[in-house]
């Protein structure tokens, strides 16, 4: 039984979750139950990660960190610096309606530990003779459209393993692969089916953190055989801890969060013609997210510390173009009291942030701690309500297809269905080139851009005859630069890209392509 952590309203007010009313459409519409009745309709365990393969469809990863009573694996030899004993199990939900609806039978009892409870269910993916154990992943992905199920596994080969949302059950399937040696976090589907793929760290001795691998469904590939595929496309990281991917339907635009740096990187391009950083997002947290006087970074590790909140897992909204992060303290439940701060607990901080993804701007924000407050009286295990977790602790997010959003409790042992009580915005993509033809012009060429005036984005269609580098600024008046929508190497062809005027005020700007030799500039209005 997890421990009760009992707050008072003062106690709230020293974290800072001082509201007045809940200031968000979104709504907890249910969480699934722990161990109250009708007990077993909660994963059973901590959950780290939830992945979505429609509403109300989706697989719980739980993390069972206990001593296995004699039970060894290939692997206790390992990723030293991690707890040796933990494995994972798969937990799934077909038409969970409410709180207490939609676990599969069979699945995994609610506390347990040991060999007797892990025989028959899934703590291993296996095709005939071959068998990788579930060990110490953290995420899963749901490929949109499908009932697929990927999970970012931390055995020796590092693979990818494939499952599926059956029926009745979560069923094994005969596609993993291998990713090499550098343990893997983070995960993520396209539409296509690539699967995308984030290392733990990346430090000055390693590069390509993040792989893309072709899906299953692609001819050639080695998911059933050989397991050994090399990735189509790779990014170099900057130094530091991620815990999170985020791809758009068609993979031209992926976002990696890092825990420690405390921000959100985002690449523009594709699988085939591979990715370069983009340069007018920026989300990163503040030091507002954080318990105030408890902030903490170790600087010989590079590690924030349990009290200073860091980005986690991310999903992609490909109908509205909309980006969630969460942020929490990473493994934060029962920490003894700091000597700076004798009162706090991590669990009085867990967001989720709503975000636009050309620039990074925050659209809206769940304070899915303060929502567990104010449902039931507590942050701790004690009434729970059935529209609210408890022991704040998201670690992840994902979404279905009608826009509804996932959250999941690593110390509450839930997950919550999450509805926007409106109409979501929809966010036309900026900054990314999309090609409209792949004839050869016979010049390069820059239209002016429409609507024109506009308000808050417009489109620039150009054209390159040759393959080259190619920038589109956007500067003021005085020539200075506001915006770089376009900085890479691009093939013949024409194309079309969106601009983003969100961020400046009314006014007359300008537009110039330059590739090579070749330099045009145009006007355009922005009009409020």
């Amino acid at each position: 039984m997890k421990r009760a952590l009992l707050l008072t309203v003062s106690s709230i007010l020293l974290v800072g979750v001082a509201y007045s009313q809940w200031q968000t459409p979104w709504q907890c519409v249910y969480s699934t139950w722990d161990d109250r009745p009708p007990a077993g309709s909660g994963p059973g365990h901590q959950t780290p990660s939830v992945a979505v393969v429609s509403e109300d469809n989706f697989v719980a990863l739980v993390n069972n960190p206990m001593p296995l009573k004699g039970l060894t694996t290939p692997y206790d030899n390992i990723n030293a610096y991690d707890d040796s004993s933990r494995l994972n199990f798969l937990v799934g939900y077909r038409g969970a309606r409410d709180s207490a609806s939609g676990k599969l039978p069979g699945q995994y009892v609610y506390g347990k530990y040991g060999t007797s409870e892990l025989s028959g269910f899934f703590t291993k993916w296996y095709s005939g003779f071959d068998e990788v154990y579930l060990w110490r992943a953290w995420q899963a992905a749901g490929k949109p459209g499908d009932d697929y199920i990927y999970v970012a596994n931390a055995d020796p080969d590092n693979n990818i393993l494939v499952f599926r949302l059956g029926a009745d059950s979560v069923e094994t399937t005969d596609y993993r692969m291998k990713t090499g040696p550098d343990k893997i976090f983070a995960i993520d589907v396209d539409y296509n089916g690539y699967v995308y793929v984030v290392t733990e760290r990346a430090t000055p001795n390693t590069s390509k953190e993040l792989k893309v691998f072709r899906g299953f469904n692609a001819p050639n590939t080695s998911w059933a055989t050989t397991h050994d595929d090399q990735p189509i496309a790779t990014i170099d990281l900057p130094d530091g801890i991620y815990r999170g991917v985020a791809v758009n339907g068609p993979g031209t635009l992926v976002f990696v969060s890092s825990y420690n740096l405390r921000k959100i990187f985002k690449f523009v391009g594709s699988p085939a013609t591979g990715y370069q950083p983009a340069v007018n997002f920026d989300f990163h947290l503040t030091a507002a997210d954080s318990i105030p006087g408890t902030f903490h970074v170790d600087s010989a590790t590079q590690w924030a510390g349990w009290d200073s909140a860091g980005l986690l897992g991310m999903c992609y909204d490909a109908e509205h173009n909309l980006l969630y992060a969460t942020s929490a303290f990473w493994l934060g439940y029962g920490r003894p009291p700091t000597p700076h701060n004798g009162t706090e607990w991590s669990n009085h901080y867990s967001k989720i942030w709503m975000l636009n993804p050309n620039t990074g701007a925050v659209i809206d924000t769940i304070d899915e701690a303060f929502w567990n407050y104010m449902q039931s009286g507590y942050i701790g295990w004690t009434n729970q309500t059935g529209h609210s977790g408890y022991y704040a602790s998201t670690y992840d997010v994902d979404e279905d297809e009608k826009g509804n959003i996932y959250s999941q409790s690593m110390y509450g042992w839930t997950i919550q269905k999450w509805h926007y009580n409106g109409t979501l915005p929809v966010i036309p993509i900026t900054g990314v080139p999309e090609q409209t033809s792949e004839a050869v012009p016979s010049s390069f060429a820059l239209s002016q851009n429409y609507p024109n005036p506009f308000n808050p984005t417009t489109t620039v269609e150009f054209s390159v005859p040759v393959a080259t580098h190619v920038t589109l600024t956007v500067t003021d008046l005085l020539g200075r630069e506001l915006q770089r929508v376009v900085d890479g190497t691009m093939k013949p062809g024409r194309y079309r890209v969106g601009i983003e005027g969100s961020a400046l005020p009314s006014g007359v700007y300008f537009y110039t392509l330059k590739a090579g030799d070749f330099s045009m500039t145009k006007k355009m209005i922005i009009l409020r």
